[in-house]
């Protein structure tokens, strides 16, 4: 049975735009096998790592400059709940 998952694996062929570089422009892949779910989400990590600071980075930025926080029947306020609830949700 390992044998027949490991011959589908092999001869599954896809995309992934985590793949494209100089060498594979289209992002094509020969199989998903597990060097290529490795570099994948290697791909993944990388590019959450880079992203934008977050909600705490800017929180902590406001408070070092001396910034009161926003009052709670702000739309800022309401804003920032919102958002956080959004990425709790999604955590």
């Amino acid at each position: 049975m390992r044998q027949l998952i490991m011959e589908v694996v092999r001869e599954m062929k896809g995309y992934s735009p985590q793949l494209v570089s100089k060498d594979n422009p289209k992002g094509e892949t020969d199989g998903l096998t597990t060097a290529t779910m490795n570099k994948i989400l290697m791909q993944i990590i990388k590019d959450l790592d880079e992203s934008s600071p977050g909600l705490w980075a800017n929180i902590r930025a406001k408070r070092a400059r001396g910034e009161k926080p926003a009052h709670k029947n702000s739309k800022a306020h309401k804003d920032a709940v919102a958002a956080g609830k959004e990425i709790n949700k999604n955590s």
